[in-house]
């Protein structure tokens, strides 16, 4: 049966219902189907539960949101307001500004900081650039001319032009204009472009010789699921790794979207990125907090050789063509079957995954949580539901987890290449303090008895969770 949290009528009573499950992740390794079905989970998932708590908590509040009417009814408008203003000239500006702010806080939030890289950038590329707040912060703080491709707004999800049929294009906002001979944009379908080269797709002086300092690739985070398949995004991220891979001037920076959980497609191109790119780090701006998307900025594009730059290419393209035959035979896409883009033997550590991540879970999970409480108290107003919950039941709710300045990071640096390595005893022995202490705050677990601290209020005063 599926899950159905629209029970909760209050925010306590969805920390309840978050502790509780916490707990038997904590005592039994692995999630109940209460709360989480397992069979969701990738194996480096279930094993993640267990050493990252901001990782489980996030998990099991994105259920419970997700599961819960109101939620689902919020949403279903949302959609509908989205599809009516999708053209509308208003919406697009509203885009626009959104979009310029959230790049202004992306250069704010990477470490090591992103303003000298573009500082000292000539020209950029931008795929998928509609509908162009990213290019304008560009040209408007920068001295970088651009090139921008973009999926035709009359297009569907395979970059058709078919009369008729729901627009999945974005439009591009006028303003970019401007801008005048400093960017050019090329109405072009990026599946297209990957399978062939960019010098068939925009002229060859628009391509500068040594490559562009600064790609993004961020055009997955923009397509909403009524838009395109989640095997066309993940379709989609590959074919713009590969045109960023064959057009990236060395020293450059790559800034890529990628989902938040750790899939092995993802953590697979996470392993890659981290082996050519001198740093990378993920950052999660306002704009897009509640999504399941965060910007992937990579700095100093080094590839050891040409010839490993070249392996990277060839993998890419195995991943496109599988799929592609997927997808033209209608099959469903299985991303276990898609080929490494690394070393085969060789998966990321959970620390380097948390090192990671940690900060973009806790920024996602305090945007949900915050949005879910809103949600529920507009649901019934004139209810201060979450005080009233909370003095009925005597249980002091989860607070928003506080979001550190910089993303955690041994050495301060996010530069691993560079790292001074700690002693391994001491390195281990705080690594295991800190994610016992962590554990402790968060399910309240005395490990002596097996039991937590948190899980009276629920059974003491007969409140009911089912």
């Amino acid at each position: 049966m599926a899950l159905n949290s629209s029970h909760f009528t209050s925010i306590a009573e969805v920390d309840i219902a978050m502790q509780r499950e916490a707990d038997r992740i904590v005592l039994n390794g692995s999630p109940t189907s209460l709360i989480y079905v397992p069979s969701k989970l990738t194996s480096f998932e279930h094993h993640l539960l267990t050493t990252s708590p901001d990782f489980a908590r996030l998990l099991i509040l994105k259920e419970l949101y997700h599961c819960h009417n109101a939620v689902e009814d919020k949403f279903k408008v949302l959609k509908q307001r989205n599809r009516a203003a999708r053209s509308n000239s208003d919406s697009l500006r509203y885009h626009l500004a959104g979009f310029h702010s959230a790049f202004e806080e992306i250069t704010h939030l990477t470490n090591p900081p992103l303003l000298p890289a573009l500082s000292r950038g000539t020209h950029f590329l931008d795929l998928g650039c509609a509908p162009g707040g990213f290019a304008t912060w560009l040209l408007q703080n920068t001295v970088m001319n651009g090139v921008g491709i973009t999926l035709p707004w009359q297009a569907n999800d395979c970059g058709v032009t078919t009369p008729g049929v729901t627009n999945t294009g974005i439009p591009l906002h006028s303003d970019l204009a401007v801008f005048g001979p400093r960017f050019s944009v090329f109405p072009r379908d990026l599946f297209q472009v990957a399978t062939g080269t960019l010098s068939e797709t925009i002229p060859t002086e628009s391509i500068p010789a040594t490559g562009f300092d600064l790609v993004i690739a961020t055009a997955a985070a923009m397509l909403t699921e009524d838009q395109v398949s989640r095997a066309k995004k993940i379709h989609l991220t590959f074919a713009q790794l590969l045109i960023a891979f064959q057009h990236i001037a060395t020293g450059g920076t790559l800034i890529v979207s990628l989902r938040t959980r750790p899939f092995d497609w993802v953590t697979d191109i996470i392993a890659s990125l981290k082996q050519i790119f001198e740093s990378v780090d993920a950052v999660k701006p306002k704009l897009q907090a509640k999504t399941s998307f965060a910007y992937f900025i990579c700095q100093g594009f080094n590839p050891t050789s040409t010839t490993a730059i070249t392996k990277h290419i060839d993998r890419l393209r195995n991943c496109i063509h599988y799929l592609q035959d997927t997808d033209e035979q209608g099959i469903e896409c299985n991303t276990l079957e898609i080929s490494r883009l690394y070393n085969t033997s060789y998966k990321l550590s959970d620390d380097e995954i948390m090192d990671l991540l940690t900060t973009v879970w806790t920024r996602q999970y305090n945007a949900i949580h915050e949005d879910f409480e809103r949600i529920l108290n507009s649901d019934q107003p004139g209810l201060d539901k979450t005080r009233r919950a909370s003095e009925s039941t005597g249980h002091t709710k989860w607070l928003t987890v506080a979001e550190s300045a910089t993303q955690p990071r041994e050495a301060g640096s996010s530069n691993w290449r560079n790292r001074t390595a700690a002693p391994q005893h001491d390195d281990a022995q705080i690594r295991r303090n800190a994610r016992d202490a962590g554990f402790k705050e968060l399910f309240a677990l005395n490990r002596s008895s097996n039991t937590s601290n948190a899980d009276g209020p629920w059974r003491r005063n007969g409140v009911v969770l089912n």
